[in-house]
């Protein structure tokens, strides 16, 4: 407003310039649309507590009114709708998905740009050094870790079981921590009732995390519709559905739980939206049941595109002393967890357990009973008691003396098993290739029995097996 001069109003542009003002105007809409995304359909930005939510363009209005901007037309657009012209053309965003343990708000994938909606965050350390042990800082959760994974018998002045959850835990935890999403092996949790296998994945490792979700029909198959794993980063796992589906549900499982870890990627799909194809870096499927024949039959067969995959502990009763209040033992983890946390971060892993050079960084580790009881349960070791059967329908069951192993390749072995009047009926349904895995799975556990050598001929390369004989039961 002048006095004294032509005219009594003078715009920005009449005093600074038209050009200056163009500049500040896209300073101003700069500082005010930076944090929202258009995806064609929605607006998006964070509320009040820094969570990106979908919002129609009647809102966004107002957002922007809120904003300071002016919904008046002087000439042209006005600011709101200058604001969200520039929304509309340079804050476009090709999907929508949760990248868990990422801070960046927006993902470049495979060349589309993502906006990342995750929530989750990770529980935080302590700051100072702590100790580990009874006279340390988290004496309860060193006592439960400490107790309830059992010794082996080569184990002397460390436990092998131990060393490869926490070093596998460590490594899930500071790529999380660090926003360097990982990749990790499934972990199996296998042991009697009552063992804290379910508190130690559903509320130690949930709440190291930021939480976690109960996955169990996603990882089986029998849904699609994945919201809630894939705002996660820790998939769980305590039943045993697969077990009692039968073999072919035991089978889906295992095939598909193979596809998660082993392909290292799966689709967010969420209802009304694009489906959004998400790494696994960064998850882990932690997987709890009982060590029963029946319940173990939720352990994949161990063949050599998993083996290498999967982490399989095989859990005792802790010493910890756990309170019937449930509530008291939470309390409990949420005190000890950040000095416990902190003392992992610092805690150096034997190299033992490590995989320098290997995608998941620690080592696989399968308990000698829980690889006996996949294969059990698996049905692996039949073909072993039907090869047995073969050997007493050529025999008298009480001498083995004279007798000459089974050898040949799966075709020849497979062959004289259905010559056998005792044994046909049985491999009635094998096929030559079912039966060279299964010798393979039963050497893993039953390498005094089974063994293999290469040989090749003018059609190339195969296996010949030798099944020994079977020792002469104790009279």
């Amino acid at each position: 407003l002048c006095f004294g001069q032509a005219r009594c109003h003078y715009s920005w542009a009449d005093i600074f310039g038209a050009k200056w003002v163009e500049s500040f105007v896209q300073d101003k809409l700069g500082d005010v649309t930076k944090d929202i995304w258009s995806d064609g359909k929605n607006y998006w930005y964070a509320d009040m507590r820094g969570v990106m939510l979908p919002h129609p363009r009647e809102t966004l209005v107002l957002h922007l009114r809120a904003a300071g901007l002016s919904n008046e037309r002087a000439a042209g657009l006005s600011e709101v709708e200058k604001a969200i012209q520039h929304i509309n053309q340079a804050k476009w965003i090709d999907g929508v998905a949760p990248m868990v343990f990422d801070t960046r708000a927006i993902v470049e994938l495979l060349g589309k740009r993502t906006l990342n909606t995750s929530r989750i965050r990770v529980a935080q350390p302590a700051e100072e050094p702590m100790e580990w042990g009874v006279d340390g800082q988290f004496p309860w959760l060193s006592t439960l870790f400490e107790t309830c994974f059992e010794a082996l018998p080569e184990d002397e002045n460390s436990n092998t079981q131990l060393d490869h959850f926490l070093a596998w835990l460590r490594h899930f935890y500071h790529g999380a921590l660090t926003s360097t999403p990982n990749r990790g092996h499934a972990l199996f949790l296998c042991g009697p009732a009552e063992t804290a296998k379910s508190f130690i994945s559903n509320v130690v490792i949930s709440a190291a995390a930021g939480g976690g979700f109960p996955a169990s029909q996603f990882i089986q198959g029998l849904t699609e519709f994945n919201k809630g794993p894939s705002e996660s980063g820790l998939w769980l796992m305590d039943d045993s559905s697969p077990a009692e589906g039968g073999d072919d549900m035991a089978r889906k499982f295992a095939g598909r739980l193979k596809s998660l870890v082993v392909n290292g990627s799966f689709e967010s799909r969420a209802l009304y939206r694009d489906g959004v194809e998400l790494g696994m870096a960064g998850r882990r499927i932690v997987l709890t049941l009982n060590n029963d024949p029946h319940s173990m039959r939720m352990l994949p067969p161990l063949d050599g595109s998993i083996e290498d995959k999967v982490m399989m502990l095989l859990v005792q009763k802790s010493e910890a002393e756990f309170s019937q209040n449930y509530a008291e033992n939470e309390a409990i983890v949420r005190k000890e967890l950040p000095s416990f946390l902190r003392w992992l971060l610092d805690w150096a892993p034997p190299e033992a357990v490590l995989e320098p050079r290997g995608r998941l960084h620690c080592k696989a580790f399968i308990h000698p009973a829980l690889r006996l009881g996949s294969s059990t349960a698996n049905g692996v070791t039949d073909l072993l008691q039907i090869v047995d059967l073969w050997f007493k329908s050529n025999n008298d069951p009480l001498v083995t003396t004279g007798l000459e192993p089974l050898r040949g390749t799966a075709a020849e072995i497979l062959g004289r098993l259905s010559q056998c009047d005792l044994t046909r009926s049985l491999v009635s349904k094998e096929t030559v290739r079912s039966i060279g895995r299964k010798l393979s799975l039963i050497m893993s556990t039953h390498g005094d029995r089974v063994t293999k050598t290469k040989a090749c001929n003018s059609h190339g390369g195969f296996l010949n097996w030798e099944i020994a004989v079977p020792a002469a039961p104790s009279l």
